[in-house]
Formats: C-alpha cells, structure tokens, sequence
C-alpha cells in the first residue's frame, strides 16, 4: 500500500501551499494528529489524517468523516475548533482530513500540581477545572450531541497561565443516530 502516512506524504498542492506540518501530537482510533501552521491566517493548528492502516475501510472512513462534522457543528469555548476539512484521493483511496484548533497542553491526567500552592489555591484549580468540563458538556448535551469516549485522553488543558488551565475536550466520535 502506497498511501500516505504523514501529511506531508498527501502531495496536495493546496494543502501543501497553506500547511506545513510538525510532529504527531497524538492517535485515536480512527486518524493521527500532527501539529501544523497555517500559513494563510498565519495560526498554529492541528492536522487530523485518517490512519494509513484504515484507507481500505470504508466503515473507518465514514466513522471519521462523521467525527469530524460532530466536532465541526459544535461551538462553545471549551471544545476544540475545526476550521477546516476535507477528502483527498490519493493511489484510489479517500483520505479524510481536518484542521482545527491547535491544543497542545496536556491531558487532564498529565496536567501537575504547579509548585508552591496551598491546598486551597490547589482545590480552586481543580474547582475550575471541573466547572469548565461540566459546562462544556452541559452545552454538549443540550445540543444532542454525546462525546462518545470522554475521558483523561481526550480533556487538555491549554492557556498560558498554569494557575488557570482553560479546558478544551477533542476527539468527539460520531453520534449514535448516524450509525444506524
């Protein structure tokens, strides 16, 4: 199989004019994430590529283009913005792809205790923390949508300030209506 495994290994003109692609950030089960820069806006992004091992597979293809509108019809703070996608062929096979929001922190079960604070300035972060998943799923849930695989993995924590981690969940799945 003669597919690409890497975004830089798609060939696209366009995609290779707008983005330049970094290192695999992480893998779900359905694509790889690199980290990217979108030339165009000038802004880090994500590039989200379905995995080499699934361009056979048709369930896996539609699973991930399922994922990637879930994801792309949602808009609150605390999820993480796709901004752009689509399919490319390549050696007869279709590669869906998505560029989103760069999130780069660390996952809710990688994130530390930052050093100095008092139990009760510790508490008010994880307060916030749990506040901020809360209402991000509370808006979630109020549009229909379920994530599917919520969990330590899938809840980063970003912003500059390591004493006010702003929470971002990725990697929704497709919803249970769409696989009937």
């Amino acid at each position: 199989m003669s597919t690409a495994t890497t975004p830089d290994a798609l060939s696209d003109p366009g995609l290779d004019r707008r983005y330049s692609y970094g290192s695999k950030l992480r893998s779900t089960p359905f694509a790889h994430v690199w980290a990217a820069h979108d030339s165009q806006l000038d802004r880090d992004v994500t590039f989200t590529l379905l995995r080499d091992e699934l361009v056979d597979d048709p369930a896996a293809i539609r699973l991930l283009e399922l994922s990637i509108a879930t994801a792309a019809d949602l808009d609150h703070p605390g999820i993480a913005r796709v901004y752009d996608a689509g399919v490319v062929e390549r050696d007869g096979h279709r590669l869906p792809w998505a560029v989103g929001e760069a999130v780069t922190g660390p996952s809710i079960d990688q994130y530390e205790r930052p050093g100095g604070l008092s139990d009760d300035q510790w508490a008010g972060i994880v307060l916030s923390i749990a506040d901020q998943l809360a209402a991000t799923m509370q808006y979630t849930h109020a549009t229909g949508t379920v994530h599917g695989n919520l969990g330590p993995a899938t809840v980063r924590l970003t912003g500059s300030d390591p004493l006010r981690p702003v929470v971002k969940v990725v990697d929704f799945g497709p919803q249970p209506a769409e696989l009937l």
